[in-house]
Protein backbone atom coordinates (compact mmCIF):
# COMPACT_ATOMS: atom_id res chain seq x y z
CA UNK A 1 0.00 0.00 0.00
CA UNK A 2 2.82 2.42 0.89
CA UNK A 3 4.40 2.09 -2.54
CA UNK A 4 1.03 2.61 -4.24
CA UNK A 5 0.31 5.75 -2.21
CA UNK A 6 3.75 7.24 -2.74
CA UNK A 7 3.80 6.41 -6.43
CA UNK A 8 0.51 8.16 -7.06
CA UNK A 9 1.67 11.33 -5.21
CA UNK A 10 -1.66 11.55 -3.41
CA UNK A 11 -2.24 13.08 -0.03
CA UNK A 12 -1.98 10.38 2.61
CA UNK A 13 -4.18 10.65 5.67
CA UNK A 14 -4.01 8.61 8.80
CA UNK A 15 -7.43 7.15 8.04
CA UNK A 16 -6.08 5.66 4.77
CA UNK A 17 -3.46 3.70 6.71
CA UNK A 18 -5.70 2.31 9.43
CA UNK A 19 -5.74 -1.45 9.41
CA UNK A 20 -2.70 -1.79 7.14
CA UNK A 21 0.42 -3.63 8.20
CA UNK A 22 2.12 -0.24 8.78
CA UNK A 23 -0.55 1.10 11.16
CA UNK A 24 -2.55 -1.71 12.79
CA UNK A 25 -5.59 -0.60 14.78
CA UNK A 26 -4.86 -2.77 17.80
CA UNK A 27 -1.53 -1.17 18.77
CA UNK A 28 -0.21 1.99 20.37
CA UNK A 29 -2.52 4.92 19.56
CA UNK A 30 -6.17 5.29 18.73
CA UNK A 31 -6.55 5.61 14.96
CA UNK A 32 -8.68 8.74 15.39
CA UNK A 33 -6.11 10.57 17.51
CA UNK A 34 -4.04 13.40 16.02
CA UNK A 35 -0.87 11.78 17.38
CA UNK A 36 -1.56 8.65 15.37
CA UNK A 37 -2.02 10.62 12.19
CA UNK A 38 1.12 12.68 12.78
CA UNK A 39 3.17 9.56 13.51
CA UNK A 40 2.03 7.80 10.33
CA UNK A 41 2.64 10.85 8.17
CA UNK A 42 6.08 11.39 9.69
CA UNK A 43 6.94 7.76 8.99
CA UNK A 44 5.92 8.16 5.36
CA UNK A 45 7.84 11.41 5.02
CA UNK A 46 11.02 9.83 6.37
CA UNK A 47 10.58 6.74 4.18
CA UNK A 48 10.02 8.88 1.11
CA UNK A 49 13.15 10.95 1.81
CA UNK A 50 15.28 7.87 2.41
CA UNK A 51 14.15 6.29 -0.84
CA UNK A 52 15.70 9.23 -2.74
CA UNK A 53 19.22 8.50 -1.42
CA UNK A 54 21.72 6.55 -3.55
CA UNK A 55 22.03 2.95 -2.49
CA UNK A 56 25.47 2.41 -0.96
CA UNK A 57 27.25 -0.82 -1.80
CA UNK A 58 29.57 -0.74 1.14
CA UNK A 59 29.84 0.87 4.55
CA UNK A 60 33.19 1.10 6.25
CA UNK A 61 33.45 2.14 9.87
CA UNK A 62 36.73 3.74 10.81
CA UNK A 63 38.28 4.31 14.20
CA UNK A 64 36.67 7.73 14.27
CA UNK A 65 33.29 6.06 13.81
CA UNK A 66 32.88 7.91 10.53
CA UNK A 67 30.47 6.34 8.08
CA UNK A 68 31.82 6.22 4.58
CA UNK A 69 29.43 5.57 1.73
CA UNK A 70 31.30 4.23 -1.27
CA UNK A 71 29.63 4.98 -4.61
CA UNK A 72 28.61 2.04 -6.78
CA UNK A 73 31.49 0.77 -8.87
CA UNK A 74 34.24 2.54 -6.91
CA UNK A 75 36.96 0.23 -5.67
CA UNK A 76 39.07 1.41 -2.76
CA UNK A 77 42.70 0.45 -2.32
CA UNK A 78 44.83 0.70 0.77
CA UNK A 79 48.01 2.75 0.74
CA UNK A 80 50.80 3.09 3.28
CA UNK A 81 52.27 6.53 3.79
CA UNK A 82 55.79 5.92 5.13
CA UNK A 83 56.96 9.05 6.87
CA UNK A 84 60.69 9.79 6.89
CA UNK A 85 61.68 12.48 9.35
CA UNK A 86 64.80 14.48 10.12
CA UNK A 87 66.39 14.38 13.60
CA UNK A 88 64.83 17.79 14.35
CA UNK A 89 61.36 16.34 13.83
CA UNK A 90 62.09 13.51 16.24
CA UNK A 91 63.31 16.09 18.77
CA UNK A 92 60.07 18.09 18.36
CA UNK A 93 58.14 15.14 19.76
CA UNK A 94 59.61 15.89 23.18
CA UNK A 95 58.40 19.49 23.19
CA UNK A 96 55.38 20.76 25.09
CA UNK A 97 53.20 20.42 21.97
CA UNK A 98 52.89 24.13 21.22
CA UNK A 99 55.47 24.21 18.41
CA UNK A 100 54.25 24.72 14.82
CA UNK A 101 55.34 21.25 13.67
CA UNK A 102 53.26 19.47 16.30
CA UNK A 103 50.33 21.79 15.60
CA UNK A 104 50.54 20.98 11.89
CA UNK A 105 50.52 17.26 12.70
CA UNK A 106 47.51 17.69 14.97
CA UNK A 107 45.54 19.43 12.19
CA UNK A 108 46.67 16.87 9.59
CA UNK A 109 45.63 13.92 11.75
CA UNK A 110 42.23 15.50 12.41
CA UNK A 111 41.66 15.99 8.66
CA UNK A 112 42.68 12.36 7.98
CA UNK A 113 40.26 10.95 10.52
CA UNK A 114 37.38 13.22 9.49
CA UNK A 115 37.84 12.25 5.83
CA UNK A 116 36.94 8.65 6.62
CA UNK A 117 39.96 7.39 4.66
CA UNK A 118 42.14 6.82 7.75
CA UNK A 119 42.55 3.14 8.63
CA UNK A 120 45.49 3.06 11.04
CA UNK A 121 48.81 4.66 11.82
CA UNK A 122 51.35 5.32 14.53
CA UNK A 123 54.58 7.18 15.06
CA UNK A 124 57.73 5.15 15.68
CA UNK A 125 60.27 5.68 18.42
CA UNK A 126 63.53 7.43 17.57
CA UNK A 127 65.85 5.47 15.22
CA UNK A 128 68.38 4.79 17.98
CA UNK A 129 65.86 2.49 19.68
CA UNK A 130 65.68 0.21 16.61
CA UNK A 131 67.50 -3.08 16.22
CA UNK A 132 68.39 -4.56 12.84
CA UNK A 133 68.57 -8.32 12.30
CA UNK A 134 70.33 -9.97 9.35
CA UNK A 135 70.92 -13.63 8.63
CA UNK A 136 74.28 -14.34 6.96
CA UNK A 137 75.75 -17.77 6.46
CA UNK A 138 73.04 -19.22 8.70
CA UNK A 139 74.02 -16.96 11.61
CA UNK A 140 71.88 -14.24 13.04
CA UNK A 141 73.58 -10.87 13.24
CA UNK A 142 72.02 -8.17 15.37
CA UNK A 143 72.96 -4.53 15.06
CA UNK A 144 71.75 -1.75 17.31
CA UNK A 145 70.20 1.17 15.48
CA UNK A 146 68.34 1.63 12.23
CA UNK A 147 68.79 -0.43 9.06
CA UNK A 148 70.14 2.48 6.99
CA UNK A 149 72.46 5.14 8.35
CA UNK A 150 70.87 8.12 6.66
CA UNK A 151 69.77 11.54 7.82
CA UNK A 152 66.07 10.88 7.19
CA UNK A 153 64.72 7.94 9.19
CA UNK A 154 61.38 6.16 9.17
CA UNK A 155 59.35 8.03 11.76
CA UNK A 156 55.91 6.52 11.35
CA UNK A 157 53.28 5.20 9.01
CA UNK A 158 49.68 5.84 8.05
CA UNK A 159 47.37 3.35 6.36
CA UNK A 160 44.63 4.92 4.24
CA UNK A 161 41.82 3.55 2.09
CA UNK A 162 41.47 5.62 -1.08
CA UNK A 163 40.17 5.28 -4.64
CA UNK A 164 43.48 6.03 -6.42
CA UNK A 165 47.20 6.66 -6.19
CA UNK A 166 46.53 10.32 -7.02
CA UNK A 167 44.36 10.65 -3.92
CA UNK A 168 47.13 9.06 -1.81
CA UNK A 169 49.70 11.45 -3.30
CA UNK A 170 47.44 14.39 -2.43
CA UNK A 171 47.34 13.27 1.21
CA UNK A 172 51.11 12.71 1.20
CA UNK A 173 51.66 16.27 -0.07
CA UNK A 174 49.51 17.61 2.77
CA UNK A 175 51.60 15.77 5.39
CA UNK A 176 53.69 18.17 7.54
CA UNK A 177 56.79 16.01 6.98
CA UNK A 178 56.67 16.42 3.20
CA UNK A 179 58.21 19.90 3.50
CA UNK A 180 61.12 18.87 5.75
CA UNK A 181 61.59 15.13 5.20
CA UNK A 182 59.89 12.74 2.81
CA UNK A 183 56.69 10.74 2.53
CA UNK A 184 56.78 7.53 0.52
CA UNK A 185 53.44 6.26 -0.79
CA UNK A 186 53.20 2.56 -1.37
CA UNK A 187 50.13 0.40 -2.11
CA UNK A 188 49.48 -2.48 0.26
CA UNK A 189 49.66 -5.95 -1.30
CA UNK A 190 46.72 -7.97 0.07
CA UNK A 191 47.06 -10.56 -2.72
CA UNK A 192 50.56 -11.43 -1.49
CA UNK A 193 49.20 -11.79 2.04
CA UNK A 194 46.48 -14.18 0.87
CA UNK A 195 49.03 -16.35 -0.98
CA UNK A 196 50.96 -17.04 2.21
CA UNK A 197 47.99 -17.56 4.52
Amino acid sequence: MRGRLLASNTTVTARALVGTDRCPTHRYLDADSPQFGCACLKFLEISQNLSKWPIPIRHTFKRAKALKIVPIGEILMQFALLIYELPEAFAARKSDGTDPYTGAWRAYHKALVESGAYVAGDPLEVPETGTTVRLKDGKRRVQDGPFADTKEQLGGFIIMELPSLDAALDWAARCPTSSTGAVEVRPLAPAAKHRIM
